[in-house]
């Protein structure tokens, strides 16, 4: 009865992390979108037409320098080099 129990328990735990992880990831990939929309909205912005810092950008959306990179490759941008030698991004043409 005891190996039944913990078979049980075992497929129990199995199932609900599986459903953690799938939750997870959903809601990742919805903030990612969101992320994404922000990021098309501060590079489309008029005033910025040569491009954006990634430090301005990164702060805007809560990321990292790596995790805006991501994303911004994602959707198509650009990297450049802006005045003083720093890392910027623009939307592909």
């Amino acid at each position: 009865m005891i190996g039944a129990e913990l078979i049980s328990e075992l497929i129990s735990n199995v199932i609900s992390n599986f459903f953690k992880l799938a939750t997870s990831f959903i809601g990742s990939q919805k903030l990612n979108g969101l992320r994404k929309k922000r990021l098309k909205k501060l590079l489309q912005d008029s005033r910025f037409l040569t491009g954006r810092k990634l430090e301005t950008l990164t702060l805007k959306i809560g990321t990292t320098p790596e995790e805006c990179r991501k994303l911004l490759l994602e959707m198509g941008a650009k990297g450049i080099f802006l005045k003083g030698n720093i890392e910027g991004w623009t939307l592909g043409e």
